[in-house]
């Protein structure tokens, strides 16, 4: 389920991935296609999330637990991070992911790209 904020004033509401991109952070393609860069490159982070995704612990997760898991693979990844941006919004990226993890939206694509 996407999250959504409504905007004081306006009647707008942003979904989680926009309001990513409002706050700072990096938007759902721009994660996604780092990872299919990092899938055709062999990248580390593509190994460790694959392991994760296929993993019988991680079936066994919520997906709050998956979303942090993820995130902290990402976030601890310093290439991966480099390809996907540059700037305060992967600093802001970053420190979400360590914390909070990546969005259900990043979560469903890596798990499409990455599972079994």
């Amino acid at each position: 389920m996407t999250e959504t904020i409504k905007l004081k004033n306006t009647g707008m509401v942003l979904s989680e991935e926009q309001l990513d991109t409002v706050t700072g952070g990096i938007g759902v393609e721009a994660v996604v296609g780092a990872l299919k860069t990092a899938i055709i490159t062999g990248m580390d982070v593509y190994k460790e999330v694959k392991n994760l995704v296929n993993s019988k612990a991680y079936a066994s997760m919520t997906d709050k637990e998956k979303n942090k898991a993820i995130g902290k693979i990402f976030a601890n990844n310093v290439p991966f991070g480099i390809m996907v941006g540059a700037g305060a919004g992967l600093i802001y990226a970053q420190t979400k992911w360590r914390f909070a993890g990546v969005s259900d939206a990043v979560r469903e694509g890596a798990e499409k790209l990455l599972k079994a």
